[in-house]
């Protein structure tokens, strides 16, 4: 065997070497993307349910029905409580659209947000 066929298997090995691993590249860029989406969507999920907790407590929904009738009428202590819930709410919100925006979240959840 002369140099130059050792010279042409080199290369076969070398270039069958960088497309195993392009492939290789490839499928674990998909499985982080796939990783991402899902922890995307519990992340929103798990604010959701957080947002929606306090409205469990008869005194916080109350105040919610209350306050959205006649802010005025509450308290400071009340607008306070109820401005906070609010926060809670809108950054939840934000949350999903930004991930939305990215890409991050499939259509059908940001649809299922969007419709509560």
């Amino acid at each position: 065997m002369n140099w130059d066929a050792i010279s042409a298997v080199a290369e076969v090995v070398g270039l069958a070497a960088v497309v195993i691993s392009v492939v290789y590249l490839a499928l674990q860029i998909r499985q982080q993307t796939s990783e991402i989406r899902t922890a995307a969507i519990h992340k929103v999920t798990q604010n959701f349910t957080d947002s929606v907790t306090p409205y469990l407590d008869p005194q916080v929904s109350d105040l919610w029905a209350r306050g959205t009738k006649d802010f005025d009428g509450l308290t400071e202590g009340e607008r306070i409580q109820m401005i906070s819930v609010f926060t809670i709410n809108l950054r939840s919100f934000h949350d999903a659209f930004y991930q939305a925006e990215a890409g991050r979240l499939d259509a059908g959840v940001w649809e299922g947000i969007v419709n509560f």
